[in-house]
């Protein structure tokens, strides 16, 4: 069980491709899913600095072609964890010429504890959620951290949103 009754198993994300599928009935679209490298992980005597994850949320934010001002919320895995903090504060910092001025920070971990490798696809089936019952709520970038190196950067938007007007219902690049 995860919360309010609900198993891993009804956590379902349905994925349409544009033109291909109606989308009268997607909850939301994923504008730009990018992974990339963090040089400095937790077993670094060295403070991370956020440098993969920045550079995956500043990659998905130009897969997605947006701008200024146009991501009004940030989902986190942060789960207690010192370097994760670290890591999160200076790619919020980096990152907020994207950011509307009072976006909201959202740690599902701090209702849901550490979900382990649950925690992405728990993120995208909660932004999709929010997306389809709160539309007004926009983008959301969901930043995704590790013990190694991998970093990763969702970008989400309510289907009929204009950001998600004529792009394809998924990007995704991936670092070399």
């Amino acid at each position: 069980m995860l919360w309010g009754g609900l198993t891993s198993s009804s956590l379902i994300i349905y994925l349409e491709y544009k033109n291909r599928i109606s989308t009268a009935g997607a909850w939301c679209r994923l504008l730009g899913a990018v992974t990339a490298a963090e040089p400095i992980t937790s077993s670094s005597p060295r403070p991370c600095t956020g440098a993969g994850l920045t550079e995956a949320a500043r990659r998905a934010v130009a897969v997605a072609g947006l701008g200024k001002g146009q991501v009004q919320r940030i989902v986190t895995d942060l789960n207690g964890e010192p370097y994760r903090g670290d890591e999160y504060g200076f790619t919020a910092l980096r990152m907020s010429d994207v950011l509307v001025e009072d976006y909201l920070r959202i740690t599902p971990a701090l209702a849901s504890g550490d979900v382990g490798a649950a925690t992405s696809i728990l993120q995208i089936s909660l932004a999709a959620w929010e997306a389809r019952e709160h539309p007004e709520v926009g983008v959301q970038l969901l930043l995704s951290s590790s013990d190694e190196t991998l970093r990763g950067a969702v970008l989400v938007a309510p289907a009929g949103s204009k950001a998600a007007r004529n792009r394809p219902f998924l990007s995704h690049t991936r670092q070399a």
